[in-house]
């Protein structure tokens, strides 16, 4: 095989591939990212055009260094109002959640108090979004969500937006009865949580390590168990 393509070959390439529609549909932000890469100021006008069109997921478009794009907002706001969920409406709300202004904090909170059961994949890159650009704005409509989705709701904001609010919402959940709650709650802590979690997660598990233990396969506690497991597995690592 030949070397690595280069240089302006490269860039020729990848400018041509990017508005490929067949090879777009497969690969298309990792593409545009590698000539954002050779060609920011070349590649910057395709980039925003495939973010205020949604064309793509947050982990494939959210590479720009601005922390918002507030030329995108009503593009996103139209999207994310006018698809469903599963067609595309999951993406607008995702490149919301990392490029919103606080211009459109009111119409997102809005669009959250309209349509509370929707997916929370769907909700929760939109109350990551409230809980930077509008605080005042987050608190109701993160209740919301976890009322509609359980404890796991910390968890999927925090993949948006890790604000300081969840931990000690997590630590709270993280003493719950219910295992499945509890779980949730040291799944969000082991990934997001700071150093000073750590004791309450060691007094979790060695507090139902012998119940986790002598209990059939597949009980609810043994998944809290092996959560807490192997989060100090890997802090000791």
């Amino acid at each position: 095989s030949g070397a690595p393509l280069a240089g302006p070959a490269a860039l020729a390439l990848l400018r041509q591939e990017a508005n490929d529609e067949a090879i777009r549909f497969r690969a298309h932000g990792s593409l545009l990212h590698r000539w954002y890469d050779l060609d920011p100021a070349g590649a910057r006008p395709r980039v925003i055009a495939a973010i205020e069109a949604a064309d793509g997921w947050a982990d494939d478009l959210g590479f720009l260094p601005d922390a918002t794009l507030p030329e995108a907002d009503q593009s996103l706001l139209a999207a994310v109002n006018a698809r469903a969920p599963n067609q595309g409406g999951m993406q607008a709300a995702e490149l919301i959640g990392r490029y919103g202004s606080p211009a459109i904090a009111p119409a997102v909170a809005q669009l959250l108090d309209q349509h509370g059961d929707n997916p929370c994949d769907w909700q929760a890159p939109l109350v990551g979004y409230l809980l930077r650009a509008a605080p005042a704005l987050a608190p109701p409509r993160r209740q919301a969500m976890a009322d509609h989705c359980g404890t796991n709701a910390l968890f999927e904001i925090a993949g948006t937006y890790n604000d300081a609010s969840l931990q000690p919402l997590a630590l709270n959940h993280l003493q719950d009865a219910d295992t499945a709650s509890a779980e949730a709650a040291a799944r969000y802590l082991g990934a997001y949580g700071d150093a000073s979690v750590k004791a309450a997660l060691m007094q979790r598990w060695a507090a139902i390590r012998a119940q986790a233990l002598t209990c059939p396969t597949g009980a609810p506690v043994r998944g809290l168990y092996w959560t807490l497991a192997d989060w100090l597995i890997g802090a000791q690592a």
